[in-house]
């Protein structure tokens, strides 16, 4: 028996000329087996400390509103190169959660110019029709922007918060009791009295 008599085989971001593959399970299938530990955010750190080392830069010292950083996300010319010479319209290629096709479509689409805007895009990059035939319709629609649209469960409870409804859970118990109660979500008459 092979690993791969029970464990489904993808290419990464569905790029079949990629030079390898990944192990992929729908998340569904397995969500109430299996204990998922999402470790692949701990290579960032280490990348960015050999950036520092290599570039002499503190990342400390960059502000978030960088405008040679956040110039990356709509051209190639703070790089000093052109779009034909890296086979892409952005400088953002080699950045962690930007790089693949699906999150630089997102950002062709939206043209985001704040970093609380990047934010959203990581957000809505994650997850079952969280972008696609959800946010992404709204965005064209005109119903919602960038700024607007729910990017992550943390813009839910916020909002709530900022509309007046009490919530007392601290964030990892409030992700955990939404996901658990679904539809019998027990603010919810508060929320339709409220008209939210």
């Amino acid at each position: 028996m092979d690993v791969y008599d029970f464990t489904p085989v993808q290419y990464p971001a569905d790029d079949v000329t990629a030079e390898w593959q990944t192990t992929h399970f729908n998340f569904h299938d397995i969500d109430e087996n299996v204990l998922k530990l999402d470790v692949l955010g701990h290579d960032d750190p280490t990348m960015i400390r050999k950036l520092q080392d290599l570039s002499g830069i503190d990342p400390n010292e960059i502000p978030m509103d960088d405008e040679g950083v956040m110039a990356l996300f709509s051209g190639t010319e703070v790089l000093g190169v052109t779009p034909e010479q890296i086979g892409t319209p952005t400088g953002m290629l080699g950045i962690p959660e930007f790089g693949t096709n699906f999150v630089r479509g997102m950002v062709d689409e939206t043209h985001p110019t704040t970093f609380a805007e990047l934010l959203q895009l990581s957000g809505l990059s994650h997850g079952t029709d969280v972008w696609l035939g959800n946010a992404q319709d709204l965005i064209k629609q005109g119903i919602a922007d960038l700024s607007t649209v729910i990017g992550c469960r943390d813009d839910i409870m916020v909002y709530l918060m900022h509309a007046g409804l009490e919530l007392r859970w601290p964030l990892p118990s409030w992700n955990g009791y939404v996901r658990a109660c679904g539809s019998r979500f027990p603010k919810r008459n508060e929320m339709v009295t409220s008209k939210l």
